[in-house]
């Protein structure tokens, strides 16, 4: 048995190993997507400046996750996985950095089958021990 520390690595490993997979797999399904007018593909270089750039914890998480899909689902795998009592759950106006650490040990899961057009914030995402599937 892990102790609690030794969990916590684990977890973060995970996290960080998930976000690396995206971070393979992305550019080369952006790059060869059709596009339409409504529909931006990223070039590779534009997903890695948007998935590794540093953003202020400190924000709303609307600010902290510019793009609306992956915000929201933020919001929902945080209430989903969090115990918050009713009439506390986190919205997309809640300060990021305090509901961290509220959330405390808490493993977020997100699936976000939808299209992403700004991956501003994950990096953020993986530090704090969570798991992302698109």
């Amino acid at each position: 048995m892990l102790d609690k520390q030794s969990m916590r690595l684990l977890i973060k490993l995970i996290g960080i190993m998930s976000l690396s997979l995206i971070m393979l797999t992305v550019p080369h399904s952006t790059a060869q997507a059709a596009t339409t007018d409504s529909d931006i593909t990223l070039t590779d270089q534009e997903f890695e400046q948007q998935i590794t750039a540093d953003v202020n914890p400190d924000r709303p998480i609307r600010e902290v996750f510019p793009d609306p899909v992956i915000a929201s689902h933020f919001v929902d795998s945080y209430n989903y996985y969090v115990y918050s009592p009713a009439g506390q759950e986190v919205t997309l106006d809640s300060n990021y950095q305090a509901a961290m650490v509220r959330a405390g040990d808490a493993l977020l899961y997100m699936n976000i089958p939808e299209k992403v057009h700004d991956w501003t914030g994950v990096k953020l995402i993986a530090r704090d021990i969570a798991i992302i599937s698109n």
